[in-house]
């Protein structure tokens, strides 16, 4: 499967108002696929308590932390 990464990275606002809109776990687990750094899931497990985005109650620092590092990997890969 492939991805037109410049695209994305082309507009950093655009993607990080659809990141500020999405599911922070899912966001953090797209993180983790692309960095194969398994850390970040260590980071956040004890905020997920469950499937669904209202059972994450992960502190908004962490949650724009996860973003930005999201958009710094897609301009990586952009590159």
């Amino acid at each position: 499967m492939s991805y037109d990464f410049t695209s994305l990275a082309a507009d950093s606002e655009k993607l990080g108002s659809a990141l500020s809109e999405s599911d922070i776990a899912t966001v953090a687990r797209v993180l983790v696929q692309l960095t194969e750094d398994l850390s970040f899931l260590d980071e956040i497990a004890g905020y997920i308590k469950g499937p669904w985005d209202y059972s994450v109650k992960m502190p908004a620092a962490t949650q724009e932390e996860i973003s930005a590092r999201l958009i710094e990997t897609v301009r990586v890969y952009a590159e």
